[in-house]
Order: C-alpha cells, then sequence, then structure tokens
C-alpha cells in the first residue's frame, strides 16, 4: 500500500510538470483531537489539542475544480482523567492527563472553487494516509512517569477528510477540516489497553500562505 501511494503521488506530481501553472503553499494551526469508535470506554475519553504544519500544491484542472496534494505533521490523541493513590487509598492526584501522537500524514482532496465577492470559497473532500512518527502517555505527575506508546499503537492510519478552504486576497489560505480514521489506533493485542476498536478524530484549523499561478 505505501509503494502505490507513493506511485500514484509520483505520477501526479509528474501530471502537474506538464502543465503551465500550479499553485504552491504552507499552512500551520490548532487541531481538536479526540477519539471515536464501538467502545464502552470512549466516554473515559475528552478533546486534546494539538497542532498542524506542512505544505501543499494545487492543481487546477477547470475554472471550477481543483486536486490539492498536502504533506503535514499533525499530533493529536485525547485526554483522560487520572487518579493517582496510596497504597492506603488515600488521593495523591487528581488532574487530566494525555496521549499525544504525531502523525506525518499526505492527503489528496479534490475541490470545487467559487468565487463568491473576491473570496474563494473550495469545499473539500478526500483521503489521507498516515505514519506514526510518536506516541506518550504524558502524565503531568511527580508520582507517574511519561510512557512511550508508539509500541503498542499501529504505525499506520487511512482516513476520510471532509471540509474546505477560503483564499483571501488571492494568497491568504483559511481552513477548516475534518479528519476520521478508518484503522484502529491500537493494536489488537495490546498490554496497555482494552478498547483497540477506537479511531482517530481531528478538527483541523489552519491559515496559510499560497504563491498561485506559478510557471514550471
Amino acid at each position: 500500500m505505501k509503494r502505490l501511494s507513493l506511485l500514484f503521488a509520483l505520477v501526479l506530481l509528474a501530471w502537474g510538470a506538464l502543465h503551465a501553472q500550479v499553485s504552491l503553499g504552507g499552512f500551520l494551526g490548532l487541531n481538536g483531537a479526540d477519539y471515536y469508535g464501538d467502545s464502552d470506554y470512549n466516554d473515559a475519553y475528552s478533546p486534546l489539542l494539538g497542532f498542524n504544519c506542512g505544505g501543499l500544491i494545487m492543481y487546477q484542472l477547470s475554472d471550477n475544480l481543483l486536486v490539492q496534494p498536502e504533506l503535514y505533521i499533525n499530533t493529536q490523541g485525547s485526554s483522560f482523567d487520572v487518579t493517582i493513590t496510596d497504597s492506603w487509598g488515600n488521593i495523591l492526584e487528581q488532574h487530566k492527563a494525555s496521549e499525544s501522537l504525531s502523525y506525518l500524514k499526505a492527503a489528496m482532496s479534490g475541490k470545487l472553487n467559487m468565487n463568491l465577492g473576491g473570496i474563494e470559497i473550495q469545499p473539500t473532500l478526500g483521503l489521507y494516509g498516515a505514519t506514526l512518527l510518536g506516541a506518550t502517555a504524558k502524565y503531568n505527575s511527580d508520582y507517574v512517569e511519561d510512557q512511550d506508546l508508539k509500541a503498542y499503537l499501529n504505525s499506520t492510519d487511512f482516513g476520510v477528510i471532509v471540509g474546505g478552504d477560503m483564499i483571501l486576497a488571492k494568497n491568504l489560505l483559511a481552513g477548516m477540516k475534518i479528519e476520521a480514521g478508518m484503522v484502529n489506533v491500537w493494536k489488537e493485542n495490546s498490554a496497555l489497553h482494552i478498547n483497540p476498536s477506537l479511531k482517530n478524530l481531528c478538527v483541523r484549523f489552519s491559515v496559510g500562505y499560497v504563491l498561485r499561478d506559478l510557471k514550471l
């Protein structure tokens, strides 16, 4: 699957190179992330704040249709309540902890382009593939050390993207996209987790700058 994705990306880039005009851009922003899934323990989790940062290429297929590949780093995961007690049951700490996951994502989206009063509105639908870069359970505790979770998580993710972008003053980009993973976050036989059916859910807010209609 990785080889097929790479081949597809190379073919698309080669296709774009044969055309006269493309647009290049960069973006960064914040994520609201959580898990979703068919699990009795899903209610134990709550949203976690993350960030995104990356680049994009816009290929114009027609006046109103664009194809946009993206490559970016996305941090997501979820937070949960932690209560730490001593051997007699006395509460030592009670606070929020988090499972912080970092992914390198490659996305491919189709976009409609509508010009409304000088603002370009671009509804977006696409797919992404992701590789896990790192994963840590952060307890923020004097009694429990943070834990590396990467060995217990699936190393790849795949999912759908729905949302949209706005382009203002021809170059300024603002967007909101929902990314829903289709692969379980936790490995089936994970020793640390009892709800392997949980999947990633991320709401990605980004701002950026686009260099339009470049000559190749």
